[in-house]
């Protein structure tokens, strides 16, 4: 579903509109790394003209503390948090809330939950084409729990959980554009569809008049330049095995060995005849941090380390289904100019492989727990991962 109006017209539509985007992540909260799912609901709705402050963080037990204040104000279900003391000064409540995390089935996923509870008037059609959206891309978005619906406390809201990964939330956003002014206005009193009617065009109105495409405009419909940056004929999909081979996570490792003598093997293995496009970032120890110059510097990990770095690359695979990844990470000490990190990525196509490369280099170095002790030329210690 994809919006006709234009950015000025949504933002005339959306005046005086207001929204909130409420992010479930116990790590984030934490400080552990930088919330990256929440700033693109935040972002999305700002465009389209929504006041909207950035996204309030919080852990995902003090998502219930939180949705009850937001919604009741007095915390009437019981629900204590530090969380319910962190929302931003509103003046009302929001029109439009959106949640990223939680979504999912482990004990701590409790923002369905939270939000069940309060929902007056469900709206299961938006939550079922957001499973026929994401399902499409990715099989397993089925075990999200997505929900959306009204609130009619104290005053109509609309509230949507979305999943905490980045393209989870992409997915329930391009549900929502097309929809959600159409829904606000109805919630406002608009949205009249007696008055859509009475404009809609008579039988005896004349039909359109045929219009003329030429052929340069057919050949540019069947060769797109896609958003992603892969330039292909989309009418014509590549064959079976392609998808048979991709969604793919081929190795990840965290090791003390030489990632310099991985590089040859680990294209090797990820690489496959049907694969067009082969992107590789290699994070390699330079000689300066922060305006310091560094001579050396070491890695060390948590022993969960190579559990969340599958688990991370993994759930990236999973938003980047047409890719293969191979991923692996240094530990121990480096000298400058070794390789430190080395992200494999391959696709049938270069946009995917440019897309799912960036992603993994920027949640892996965020979320993977894995620090950097720095012995700089002054003479000073400093660690990357702990002072922070």
């Amino acid at each position: 579903m994809t919006s006709t109006e234009s950015a000025q017209e949504l933002r005339a539509r959306n005046a005086g509109r207001t929204g909130l985007v409420i992010v479930a992540s116990t790590r984030a909260a934490a400080g552990e790394y930088e919330d990256r799912s929440g700033i693109i609901a935040v972002e999305w709705l700002r465009e389209r003209g929504i006041d909207t402050p950035d996204a309030l963080i919080v852990a995902d037990a003090d998502v219930p503390a939180v949705i009850d204040q937001l919604f009741t104000g007095d915390g009437s279900t019981g629900v204590a948090g530090a969380g319910a003391g962190n929302l931003p000064e509103l003046d009302a409540l929001p029109d439009v809330v959106l949640t990223s995390g939680g979504t999912g089935i482990s004990p701590s996923d409790v923002t369905v939950d939270a939000v069940e509870r309060v929902l007056t008037r469900p709206l299961p059609g938006i939550a079922a084409e957001f499973f026929r959206v994401g399902g499409a891309k990715v099989p397993t978005a089925i075990l999200s729990r997505c929900v959306a619906g009204i609130v009619d406390r104290p005053k109509p809201a609309f509230v949507m959980t979305l999943p905490g990964s980045r393209g989870g939330v992409r997915d329930g956003l391009e549900v929502l554009d097309g929809v959600l002014e159409h829904l606000l206005d109805q919630l406002a009193g608009g949205g009249d569809h007696e008055a859509k009617a009475a404009q809609a065009p008579t039988a005896e109105a004349s039909p359109p008049a045929p219009t003329h495409v030429p052929e340069s405009s057919a050949a540019e419909q069947n060769h797109t330049l896609h958003g992603s940056g892969c330039c292909h004929r989309p009418a014509v999909p590549d064959p079976p095995h392609v998808a048979e081979q991709t969604g793919v996570v081929v190795h990840t490792r965290i090791t003390e060995e030489p990632l310099e003598s991985l590089l040859s093997s680990a294209k090797d293995v990820t690489a496959t005849p049907a694969m067009g496009a082969v992107s590789t970032f290699e994070g390699v120890v330079r000689d300066h941090d922060g305006g310091e110059l560094v001579d050396t510097l070491t890695y060390s990990c948590h022993p969960s380390a190579a559990h969340v770095l599958r688990e991370v690359v993994e759930e990236v695979v999973a938003t980047h289904p047409d890719v293969r990844a191979w991923v692996a990470h240094r530990t121990g000490p480096l000298e400058i100019g070794d390789l430190a990190f080395l992200v494999i990525v391959a696709a049938a196509h270069r946009g995917p492989a440019f897309a799912a490369t960036a992603e993994l280099a920027d949640q892996v170095k965020a979320r993977v727990p894995i620090w950097k002790e720095q012995k700089l030329r002054s003479g000073a210690t400093t660690w990357v991962g702990l002072d922070s």
